[in-house]
């Protein structure tokens, strides 16, 4: 849903560290991950709702509090994606057959920080 919302920069930030607690009304209560604690100002929440108040077309009080441990929050879900994409480049290189002849014929070795996973 954050992609959908209006938003760019660090409002779009905020957003996509938090989850959903609730809705009651015209009332949404949203947790913010402990990570993006430094997002959580007057003017990025008066941004993030007025957002809200655009995409759901209606007035509503956005209420945030920050969560007491980590939140399954869209970063988190990139971040762990992003890591899962760059495990397996590493796999794929360490267990490529071209790559391990040359280790075996020249003393090679791999600079794990030079593997990126390909876009």
């Amino acid at each position: 849903m954050v992609n959908s919302l209006s938003l760019q920069g660090a409002a779009k930030q905020l957003a996509a560290n938090c989850v959903l607690d609730g809705r009651s009304g015209n009332k949404v209560n949203l947790k913010l991950d402990p990570l993006g604690k430094s997002l959580l100002t007057d003017n990025l929440k008066e941004r993030l709702g007025a957002a809200l108040n655009q995409h759901f077309g209606e007035d509503l009080r956005l209420h945030i509090s920050l969560a007491e441990q980590a939140e399954d929050t869209i970063v988190r879900q990139n971040n762990e994606a992003e890591r899962q994409r760059q495990l397996e480049a590493r796999r794929s290189i360490e267990s490529d057959p071209q790559v391990r002849a040359l280790q075996e014929q020249f003393g090679a070795t791999l600079d794990p920080s030079s593997i990126k996973p390909r876009s």
